[in-house]
C-alpha cells in the first residue's frame, strides 16, 4: 500500500510538473506572439513612412526637374553673358592697341620732326657764323 501511494504521490507530482511546464509554456509562447505582434506593427508603421515620403518625392519629381531646368537656363544664359562680356573685353583690347600703335606712331614723328627742326636751327646758326650758339645736340 505504500508503495501505491508512493507512486500516486510521485505521479501526482509529475502531473503538477507538467502542469507548470505546459503554464509557462503557454505563456512564453502568448509572450512571443505579442512580441512579434509588436515588432510586425512598428516594421509596418516604418514601411508606411517610408512609402509616404518616397510618394512624397514622387510626386515633386517635375517640380524639381523644372528647378533643375531653369537652373541649367540660368547657368547657360550666365555662361553665355560671360562670353560676351570677354568678346567685348577682348575687342577693347585690340581697340587699345591700335590705339596705343597710333599714338606711339605720333610721339615718334613729333620726335623726329623736333629733331629735324633743331638740326635746322643748328644749320641756320651756322649759316649766320653763330657756330658755337647751338638750339640743341643731336641725338
Amino acid at each position: 500500500m505504500r508503495a501505491l501511494a508512493a507512486r500516486a504521490e510521485a505521479a501526482r507530482k509529475d502531473e503538477a510538473h507538467t502542469v507548470q511546464l505546459e503554464s509557462k509554456h503557454a505563456q512564453d509562447t502568448i509572450y512571443n506572439a505579442d512580441q512579434l505582434a509588436a515588432f510586425k506593427t512598428g516594421i509596418d508603421v516604418d514601411v508606411r513612412a517610408e512609402l509616404a515620403r518616397a510618394e512624397r518625392l514622387h510626386r515633386d519629381t517635375d517640380s524639381r526637374a523644372a528647378t533643375y531646368r531653369a537652373q541649367a537656363q540660368a547657368d547657360a544664359a550666365a555662361r553665355s553673358d560671360l562670353a560676351d562680356k570677354a568678346a567685348a573685353l577682348d575687342r577693347q583690347l585690340a581697340q587699345g592697341l591700335g590705339v596705343v600703335a597710333e599714338l606711339g606712331g605720333h610721339l615718334r614723328r613729333r620726335d623726329a620732326e623736333v629733331a629735324a627742326l633743331c638740326s635746322q636751327v643748328n644749320t641756320e646758326r651756322r649759316l649766320s657764323g653763330d657756330d658755337h650758339d647751338t638750339a640743341c645736340t643731336a641725338p
